[in-house]
């Protein structure tokens, strides 16, 4: 989502669930974030818009793990906030770690705080946004991606 000359709004999530239902949650999430998505609103202050609107809406049982952030590219920084999904990584000098930071899923507990995270990017530096569709892919050992999987495929990469 573009927010003006130098800032771009960016989001990934996974809802619980698959069908119609999961569908169309989905939607609804995607609705909420661009109506919600301004120049002005912080990811933790987006999310708790949207964390709100799912509250008062979603079915028992249902969820959705989301990471809204924002990437600036005069301040080069990624300023973000974690609602339960899983961690970006970013690589960045020849090493990849995972930006920890997170907060409670999206859906279920409507009096959460949601937090600010903000990390400094590098010309080369990669960020990689995923969901479990990746980290749970298994090769023909049976064996699952993971998230460490992610992480060394792009550390090879970035040396080739």
């Amino acid at each position: 989502i573009q927010l003006g000359g130098h800032r771009l709004g960016v989001c990934i999530a996974d809802v619980v669930g698959k069908g119609v239902s999961a569908a169309l949650l989905m939607a609804n999430v995607q609705a909420s974030v661009r109506a919600f998505a301004t120049e002005s609103e912080s990811p933790a202050r987006l999310c708790a818009k949207v964390n709100g609107l799912l509250c008062e809406n979603i079915a028992t049982g249902k969820f959705v793990t989301f990471l809204y952030g924002i990437i600036d590219s005069q301040t080069r920084t990624f300023q973000f906030c974690n609602a339960g999904h899983l961690y970006p990584i970013l690589l960045s000098g020849g090493s990849a770690r995972a930006l920890e930071q997170g907060g409670a899923v999206l859906g279920v507990f409507p009096d959460w705080k949601y937090e600010d995270a903000t990390v400094e990017l590098r010309a080369d530096d990669r960020l990689f946004l995923f969901t479990d569709g990746i980290t749970e892919a298994t090769g023909a050992d049976g064996k699952e991606f993971e998230e460490s999987g992610i992480a060394a495929f792009e550390i090879g990469r970035a040396h080739v």
